[in-house]
C-alpha cells in the first residue's frame, strides 16, 4: 500500500518493513516440581494446582531449611500522620526465604491504603525482599482477598527481566497446613491476616523443622513482529521529520471468539493511510511544499506493550550518532481509536509542547471541528514510547465505549463521516507544521498519576469518556456487562460526582478514591443523571 501511495520504503535493507524481536509470552518447561517436609514429612505439591512459578523467577534449583513470614511483604516511608510501614522490621530474612501477603491490608484507612498501593505490586514486593536479602519468596492470596485465582496467573507482568530470586505463589491451603502443624507457633492464615489487615505491621513468624525444595524452569516464547515505514519526502538537505502514526495489531482470537478490532485501531490506520493518499497526490501535482519529511509509520505490538513504537525509538535514538545526515524528529503524532466521532475529538498529550495550542488553532481555523484539549501525555498508546524520548506528541482520540477489546468493535459501529472529518484535521495540521520555521518544543509535564486505573486490583466496571467538553466529575462512555457497576444501577452518560464520601472533579479524582477501596466494601457512588442528581450503592469487586 504505501509503495502504491508513492512514499519511499524506510524499513530494513531498503524494504517498508522494520523487524522486532520481542517476548510474547511464558510458558512452564518440563523441570518444574516443589516439595515441602515438615516434621520429617514430604509433600510433593501439584503445579498450577497447589503452585506455580512467577514469569520473572530465576531459573535454578533450590533447596532451604530457613522459612519466615513476613507480613505482606511491604517497606514504605512515614505519609503525614502515619509512620513508616515495615513488613520486615524485627525479622531476619537474609539468605532466607519468605512468605508473604498479595495486595495490602484490608482494613486500614483509605488514605494509608493509597499510600500502601504504590509499594504493593507483585515485582515491589520481590525487589523489597531482595534487597532485605531474601533467597526466594511465596505468595500467598490468605482468604481475605477474596480472589478468584488464588495462584498468581503465568503472565507477561510487564518485565521479563530477572528478579535474582526464586519467586512463586502457592494455594492458601498450602500455608495454612503449614502454620497449623507447626508445634511451635501454631497459627491458622485467617487469623495471621486478619491481625495484618487491622492494621498490625508484621507477626514476626518462622517455620522451624520447614524445608523446601524444588526447580523452577521458565521458557520465555521468542516472537517477531514488524513496523511498515514509509517516508514523504519534502525534498529539502536539511530537515526534521515528523511521525505520523497508528497500531495496526488488536487481540485477535481470545476465547474462541474473533476481536475485529475495528475502532481499536483499524480507524487509525485508515486515517494515517488516507492522509499519506492525500499528500502524496498533493506533491505529486505540485501543490505541497514544507521543510519536513513525512515519516508514515503503522506501528505492531502496541496490545502487548508499545512494542514496535518502542522498538523504533531506541533504535532510531542508538543510531542517530552514527547517521549524521539522519533528520531528527520533530514531533510525532498518533491515532488510537478514531472511530467512534460522537461530540469531539479529543486531542491528548498537548502540554508536551507549548507550541501545539496555536498549531491546534491554525489548524482548525478553517474547519472547526470540536475539540477536547488534554494535556497528560503518558497514555497507554504508542504516542508514550517518543514522549519519553524527548519529543513532542499528540495523540487522538475519539474514547471508549462498552465494545472497546470485545468481539463487537466492528465496522458497523464506526463513523465514517466523522473519520473523514478528521483525516481532514490531521492533514490540515501537517500543512501548518509544514510551514512552521521554528521547531516544535518538547515541554516536560509532571506525572499527576494513573488515568486509566489499570494496575488496580480494585474494579468497579466504569468506562469513562474522555472525550467530554471540561465538567465537573467524571462522564460515564459506558458501564462493562455484569459489572459492579451495572448491578449497582450505573448507566452510560451518567456524571461522578462521588465516590464513597469524596467529590470527584477530575479522572485523577477517580483513580485516587478507587485506589482505596476495599474489595467488597458497599460504598456510596453519586451521579448526575439527566441533571438529576442520583444515589447509588457500589460494591467493589477484585480484578483476580
Amino acid at each position: 500500500m504505501f509503495q502504491r501511495l508513492g512514499l519511499e520504503p524506510s524499513g530494513d535493507k531498503g524494504t517498508f518493513f522494520q523487524l522486532f524481536h520481542f517476548t510474547s509470552g511464558v510458558s512452564l518447561g518440563k523441570n518444574n516440581r516443589l516439595s515441602i517436609t515438615q516434621g520429617g514429612v514430604t509433600q510433593r505439591l501439584r503445579l498450577n494446582r497447589e503452585w506455580r512459578p512467577l514469569s520473572f523467577s530465576d531459573n535454578r534449583v533450590f533447596q532451604t531449611h530457613d522459612l519466615v513470614f513476613a507480613g505482606y511483604g511491604i517497606t514504605a516511608p512515614p505519609m503525614g500522620k502515619y509512620p513508616g510501614y515495615d513488613s520486615y522490621q524485627g525479622l531476619h530474612v537474609k539468605d532466607k526465604w519468605v512468605v508473604v501477603f498479595r495486595y495490602i491490608p484490608e482494613k486500614i484507612a483509605p488514605d494509608l491504603r493509597r499510600h500502601l498501593n504504590r509499594y504493593a505490586s507483585i515485582r515491589y514486593k520481590v525487589f523489597t525482599a531482595y534487597h532485605h536479602g531474601a533467597k526466594g519468596i511465596m505468595f500467598v492470596s490468605g482468604p481475605n482477598s477474596n480472589v478468584k485465582r488464588e495462584l498468581l496467573p503465568l503472565s507477561l507482568a510487564g518485565s521479563l527481566s530477572g528478579s535474582g530470586m526464586v519467586a512463586m505463589s502457592v494455594s492458601d491451603k498450602v500455608i495454612d497446613d503449614l502454620l497449623n502443624k507447626n508445634t511451635h507457633q501454631r497459627h491458622s492464615l485467617r487469623r495471621l491476616q486478619n491481625k495484618l489487615d487491622f492494621g498490625q505491621t508484621n507477626v514476626s513468624l518462622s517455620l522451624p523443622n520447614t524445608s523446601i525444595a524444588g526447580q523452577i524452569n521458565v521458557i520465555q516464547n521468542k516472537q517477531y513482529g514488524r513496523n511498515v515505514l514509509g517516508t514523504l519526502k519534502m525534498g529539502s538537505s536539511d530537515v526534521h521529520m515528523l511521525i505520523v502514526g497508528a497500531h495496526v495489531d488488536h487481540l485477535g482470537q481470545e476465547g474462541g471468539m474473533i476481536h475485529p478490532g475495528a475502532d481499536d485501531n483499524a480507524s487509525g490506520v485508515a486515517s494515517v493511510l488516507e492522509t499519506a493518499k492525500t499528500l502524496c497526490d498533493l506533491k505529486a501535482h505540485g501543490k505541497l511544499s514544507g521543510n519536513k519529511d513525512i515519516l508514515f509509520a503503522i506501528w505492531s505490538g502496541e496490545e502487548l506493550g508499545l512494542l514496535g513504537s518502542a522498538h523504533f525509538v531506541n533504535d532510531f535514538m542508538k543510531n542517530a550518532q552514527n547517521k549524521p545526515r539522519q533528520p531528527p524528529i520533530e514531533a510525532a503524532i498518533n491515532l488510537d481509536m478514531v472511530g467512534r466521532f460522537r461530540q469531539a475529538l479529543a486531542l491528548q498529550a498537548v502540554g508536551s509542547s507549548a507550541k501545539w495550542p496555536t498549531l491546534i488553532k491554525q489548524a482548525n481555523a478553517g474547519q472547526g471541528i470540536p475539540l477536547v484539549i488534554q494535556n497528560d501525555p503518558y497514555l497507554p498508546t504508542d504516542s508514550t514510547s517518543f514522549y519519553t524520548h524527548g519529543v513532542p506528541t499528540l495523540n487522538f482520540f475519539t474514547g471508549s465505549h462498552d465494545e472497546y477489546h470485545t468481539p463487537n468493535d466492528t465496522s458497523q459501529t464506526l463513523n465514517y463521516e466523522g473519520m473523514q472529518r478528521i483525516s481532514s484535521f490531521l492533514m490540515n495540521l501537517i500543512l501548518v507544521m509544514e510551514k512552521q520555521t521554528g521547531s516544535i518544543t518538547y515541554q516536560q509535564v509532571p506525572k499527576t498519576g494513573s488515568r486509566h486505573g489499570r494496575g488496580f486490583r480494585v474494579y468497579l466496571g466504569t468506562i469513562p469518556d474522555y472525550t467530554s467538553p471540561d465538567i465537573v466529575g467524571v462522564k460515564l462512555a459506558g458501564v462493562t456487562k455484569g459489572s459492579p457497576a451495572q448491578q449497582a444501577g450505573v448507566l452510560p452518560g451518567d456524571i461522578v460526582l462521588q465516590l464513597a464520601g469524596k467529590i470527584i472533579h477530575d479522572i485523577y479524582d477517580y483513580t485516587y478514591v478507587l485506589s482505596a477501596l476495599s474489595i467488597g466494601e458497599s460504598v456510596k457512588l453519586v451521579v448526575l443523571r439527566k441533571n438529576v442528581r442520583t444515589d447509588l450503592k457500589i460494591i467493589a469487586r477484585s480484578r483476580d
